[in-house]
C-alpha cells in the first residue's frame, strides 16, 4: 500500500482501533471509556479531513455519528450496570445495542484459504483419546461448560482456531497436550454462514482503499465497498467491548459483552457461529489467527451436533509435547482425516 493510502483519515482510523491495549488495572469501565473517546476524536477527525473517498460517504458517515456515539454510550453504560450487579438491566442494554447494530454485522460465508483448515487443544495426558474428547461438549453433559469469552456457563458450542500456534497459546501453552485438525467437507465451502467481529475486517478495509482507487478510474460502481467500509466502522464499539483484554483475580467481567453477544447471535440464529480475534496475550494477538465458536442446535442421541458433524472432517487426535515455540507448530502433520458424520471414535 502506498504511503498517500497510509496517510488517509480513514485507514488510520481502522489502524489506530486494531491495535492491542493493556488494561493496566483499569476497570473495565475506565478502559473502555478511554478507547471509545479515542475512537470518537478519530472519526470525527476522519470525517472532517479525509479527501480520498467521495463525499456521499463522508456524508453518510457523519449521518450516522451520533448513532454510533450511542452504540457507545450504551456499551459503557451496560458495563456500568453490570460492575453494580444490575445484570438485568446490563444485558436488556446490550441486546439493544446488537438489535440496533444488526444491519452493521458483517456476515459472511466461511471458506477463506485460511479457514479451511482449523485446530483444537486439549490438554490432556490420558491416551489413547477419541475424536469426541476433541469435539464440542455434548448436550448431555453441558453443566460443564465453563464461562469465558465467547462462552457461557451450560452452552455448549465447537471451538477451533485457524492456527494450531494460536490454539496452543490460547490454552495457555501447555505442556503436553492432544490436538486435531478440522478441515471443511467440499459440500460446505461458503456455506457456512459467521458474524465476523475479527481484525479481518480492517484488513478487507484496506485492501477496498486500492480497489476503490481502482475501480473509480475506471467507472465502476463503489457502493458495495462503501457499504462494506461503514459497516466496519460502525462495529469498532463493538469489536472493542469484545477484545478487552484479560487480566489475573478478575471475576471474568471483561467476557460479560461477548457472551451476551453470543447467546443473542445464537438464539437469533443470524450465523452458524462467530469469528473472533484473539485477544489472550500480545503475543497471540500478534499472530493475527481467529478462533470461531460454533454454535450446537440440534443434536442427536448422543448429544452432539448434527450439522456440525456434516461440516467438518477430522484427524485423529494426537500427542503434542516438549513444544519450545509456537512457530513450530506451523509444520505439524495430521493424518486420517475423516467425516465425523460417520463416527466420532
Amino acid at each position: 500500500m502506498d504511503e498517500k493510502h497510509e496517510l488517509n483519515p480513514i485507514l488510520k482510523l481502522l489502524k489506530d482501533n486494531n491495535q492491542y491495549h493493556h488494561r493496566n488495572g483499569k476497570r473495565i469501565s475506565v478502559y473502555l471509556k478511554e478507547r471509545y473517546d479515542f475512537y470518537i476524536k478519530s472519526l470525527e477527525q476522519s470525517i472532517k479531513e479525509d479527501n480520498f473517498i467521495d463525499s456521499s460517504f463522508i456524508d453518510e458517515l457523519r449521518k450516522r455519528l451520533p448513532s454510533i456515539k450511542a452504540t457507545t454510550d450504551n456499551i459503557l453504560k451496560s458495563y456500568e450496570l453490570y460492575e453494580e450487579n444490575k445484570l438485568l438491566e446490563a444485558e436488556c442494554i446490550s441486546k439493544k445495542v446488537l438489535f440496533d447494530n444488526s444491519n452493521n454485522m458483517i456476515i459472511r460465508s466461511l471458506g477463506r484459504k485460511e479457514e479451511r483448515s482449523m485446530y483444537r487443544i486439549r490438554p490432556n495426558d490420558n491416551y489413547p483419546i477419541k475424536r469426541r474428547e476433541l469435539f464440542h461438549v455434548p448436550m448431555s453433559t453441558r453443566e460443564i461448560c465453563k464461562d469465558g469469552r465467547f462462552s457461557k456457563k451450560g452452552v455448549p458450542c465447537l471451538y477451533l482456531a485457524t492456527q494450531l500456534p494460536l490454539s496452543w497459546l490460547e490454552m495457555d501453552k501447555p505442556e503436553i497436550c492432544m490436538a486435531a485438525k478440522f478441515a471443511l467437507n467440499d459440500n460446505y465451502y461458503n456455506k457456512i454462514k459467521v458474524v465476523d467481529i475479527s481484525g479481518k475486517q480492517i484488513s478487507d478495509a484496506y485492501q477496498l482503499f486500492a480497489d476503490i482507487s481502482n475501480n473509480r478510474n475506471k467507472g465502476k460502481n463503489l457502493s458495495a465497498s462503501y457499504e462494506y467500509l461503514i459497516k466496519v466502522i460502525c462495529m469498532i464499539p463493538i469489536r472493542l467491548a469484545t477484545t478487552i483484554p484479560s487480566e489475573e483475580n478478575e471475576n471474568k467481567q471483561e467476557y460479560y459483552f461477548s457472551q451476551v453477544f453470543l447467546e443473542w447471535a445464537k438464539d437469533n440464529k443470524i450465523a452458524d457461529g462467530i469469528i473472533y480475534e484473539s485477544c489472550k496475550s500480545e503475543e497471540a494477538w500478534a499472530y493475527f489467527g481467529c478462533n470461531l465458536a460454533f454454535f450446537v442446535n440440534e443434536v442427536d442421541e448422543e448429544g452432539y451436533d448434527i450439522k456440525l458433524r456434516s461440516i467438518f472432517n477430522m484427524s485423529k487426535p494426537h500427542v503434542l509435547k516438549d513444544i519450545k515455540r509456537p512457530e513450530d507448530l506451523f509444520w505439524e502433520e495430521f493424518s486420517e482425516i475423516k467425516s465425523l458424520s460417520e463416527s466420532l471414535e
